[in-house]
């Protein structure tokens, strides 16, 4: 006797497509915030020059560091949104697709947007369990 065959609807199709948008505006807002921190903080320099206590520049390269570490945590995070983007697609492993759905909830977007797409995207794997 053959097995009956999953449904197939394009929810999960759907949802990688959302998750992979989350994830490509992911990694351009961290681009830009990493550029930035070259860009803006490296205006400051003349400042930091004039500073008879140095305090100044030690603060700058703080600020540089917890910028560019964000950066790269953004990606890590938008990297796993595009992975379960594609696990959805393909419709493999549920659970990473959900994992990937989560972790483009804590993306950078422009205003809110990568959130939002993500809730989306999260809703849809959610109710598309039956199709993995």
């Amino acid at each position: 006797m053959v097995a009956p065959m999953k449904p197939q609807t394009i929810k999960p199709v759907l949802a990688g497509v959302l998750l992979i948008v989350v994830a490509l505006l992911g990694i351009i807002m961290a681009i830009v915030v990493m550029g930035y921190v070259d860009m803006g903080l490296g205006m400051l320099d003349e400042y930091v020059t004039e500073d008879p206590t140095g305090t100044t520049g030690d603060v700058l390269d703080t600020v540089s560091t917890i910028l560019m570490v964000c950066g790269i945590i953004f990606i890590v995070f938008s990297i796993l949104a595009l992975l379960g983007g594609l696990m959805s697609i393909t419709r493999k492993s549920w659970g990473f697709a959900l994992v990937g759905a989560i972790f483009g909830l804590l993306t950078i977007g422009p205003y809110g947007l990568s959130a939002l797409l993500s809730i989306v995207a999260l809703i849809l794997i959610a109710i598309s369990k039956d199709e993995f």
